[in-house]
């Protein structure tokens, strides 16, 4: 079976076995559309020099462990795949190998989506915290104790002064059950 003919499930094994490489399944993928682009007419632009860029940066966080199902997926397969009904595909730009979220919120804006709710892990929840684009935060916290190596809230640079710490102003604090909610807003 040809790389082009896997499904994204089939790919993203062969990606985390390290069967294949993501610059593999990409010049495979540059090869198909190289073949039959003159029939089918799918594009309006390929950028064969960038997608291979984004599959060595994909290949670097899948050698890292920092793998989750769609990275080393080639771009124009993931929209395939996930188009739909009720789902449109937006391609956005990339900053060093991810998603430029900036560019993403802008886009939201655009759409006049004025807020965005996000439950994520602690990569993404970082990230956005670092671009400057949260406003608030929703933590709920469960009276647990879980040590030192549980993965925290947010994955960021470790602080070497107190002038780098990121300033909460807490608005509410509650009970929901055993848990506590508690909200408050980054000071900027």
């Amino acid at each position: 079976m040809e790389i082009f003919e896997l499904t994204i499930h089939e790919l993203y094994d062969k990606l985390k076995k390290r069967e294949v490489s993501s610059v593999e399944a990409t010049k495979a993928m540059l090869a198909r559309i190289e073949t039959v682009e003159d029939r089918v007419n799918a594009f309006i632009t390929v950028t064969p020099e960038e997608a291979l860029q984004n599959a060595a940066e994909a290949d670097k966080r899948i050698a890292a462990g920092e793998m989750d199902i769609l990275t080393g997926i080639p771009v124009r397969e993931r929209e395939v795949r996930l188009e739909g009904d009720a789902v449109s595909v937006v391609t956005l730009p990339m900053d060093s190998g991810r998603l430029d979220l900036t560019a993403v919120m802008t886009y939201l804006g655009r759409m006049e989506i004025n807020e965005v709710h996000l439950e994520a892990g602690a990569t993404l929840s970082g990230a956005l915290l670092a671009a400057g684009l949260v406003d608030e935060l929703l933590v709920y916290l469960a009276p647990h104790l879980m040590g030192d190596a549980a993965r925290g809230l947010f994955r960021l640079p470790g602080l070497e002064r107190m002038e780098q710490r990121i300033g909460l102003s807490i608005s509410d604090i509650r009970a929901v059950g055993r848990d506590w909610r508690i909200t408050a807003t980054v000071k900027r």
